[in-house]
C-alpha cells in the first residue's frame, strides 16, 4: 500500500478526460484480480483468489463471481495478514515479511552468508535454483511452504476453485511446480486427520499477466467502472 495513492480518488472530471468515464475510480488492491477474472485464468470461476508476490504481497478475491472490494477498498491487502498469533508484536510475522520476493531474497542472503544489502534479484536467485544450487533450493522450499500455508488458509476460508500466482517470479516454472508440490504435501502430512478428509483443495495457476497483473487489473477496474468491458 503506497501512502501517496492510498484512498486517492480520481474525480469524474479527470476520469472523463482520460477515460471518458462518468464515475470516479479508486486505486486499490482489488484491481489486481480483475485482469485475470476477465482474461484467461479465472474466467468462469465462482470463488477464486489472486496472490501477487512482489515487494509485499497483494491480491484479489473473487466471491460468487464478483470482485470483493470491501467497504474501505482494502480487500486483498494480504501483506498485513498476521502469520503467528503468538508473536503479534513481531512485525516480521506478516505475509509481507514471509511471502514476498523481498523476504525470499533476504532468506537467501542469510543462507549464503551474504551482507543484508548484497545486490540480489529474483532472476539471480532462480538462476541459482534452476542450476540446482542446494542453498537456493533449500530457501525455495522454505518460501514455498510459507506461501502454501496461506493458500491453504484461503482455500479453507473461501473454498476457492483456483489461486492465480502473480508477480515477476511467477514466470518461473520452478516456483509453480514447487508450490504445487508443497501445497499437496500439507494435506499429505495430515492425511490421517479426520477433519482433513473433506477439506477442499484448490488449483494453483500462474496469473496470465504475471508481473503486469497490477497494471492490467487497474485498467480493467477503470473499464469496469465505465462500463466498457467490451
Amino acid at each position: 500500500m503506497l501512502p501517496y495513492i492510498n484512498f486517492f480518488f480520481f474525480s469524474r472530471r479527470s476520469c472523463f478526460f482520460f477515460f471518458q468515464a462518468e464515475d470516479g475510480i479508486r486505486d486499490r488492491s482489488p484491481s489486481r484480480g480483475l485482469g485475470d477474472v476477465y482474461k484467461r485464468q479465472l474466467q468462469g470461476c465462482c470463488n477464486a483468489a489472486v496472490f501477487i508476490i512482489g515487494t509485499g504481497v497483494g491480491g484479489g478475491i473473487i466471491a460468487n463471481g464478483q470482485l470483493v472490494r470491501g467497504i474501505h477498498f482494502t480487500a486483498g491487502e494480504y501483506s498485513f495478514v498476521n502469520t503467528n498469533a503468538d508473536e503479534w508484536e513481531n512485525t516480521g510475522k506478516t505475509m509481507a515479511c514471509q511471502c514476498s520476493t523481498t523476504n525470499l531474497l533476504q532468506w537467501y542472503r542469510v543462507r549464503r552468508g551474504l551482507p543484508a544489502d548484497a545486490p540480489m534479484n529474483g532472476r539471480q536467485f532462480f538462476d541459482a535454483a534452476n542450476a540446482g544450487e542446494p542453498e537456493a533450493l533449500e530457501v525455495l522450499e522454505r518460501f514455498c511452504k510459507a506461501v502454501a500455508v496461506q493458500i491453504y488458509n484461503l482455500t479453507v476460508l473461501l473454498d476457492v476453485e483456483k489461486v492465480a500466482i502473480g508477480g515477476g517470479i511467477s514466470k518461473q516454472p520452478l516456483l509453480l511446480d514447487s508450490l504445487r508440490r508443497v501445497y499437496a504435501g500439507l494435506f499429505a502430512s495430515r492425511g490421517d486427520s479426520p477433519y482433513m478428509i473433506g477439506l477442499p483443495r484448490t488449483e494453483i495457476v500462474p496469473c496470465h499477466f504475471s508481473s503486469e497483473a497490477n497494471q492490467v487489473g487497474a485498467l480493467y477496474a477503470c473499464l469496469y467502472t465505465v462500463g466498457r468491458m467490451d
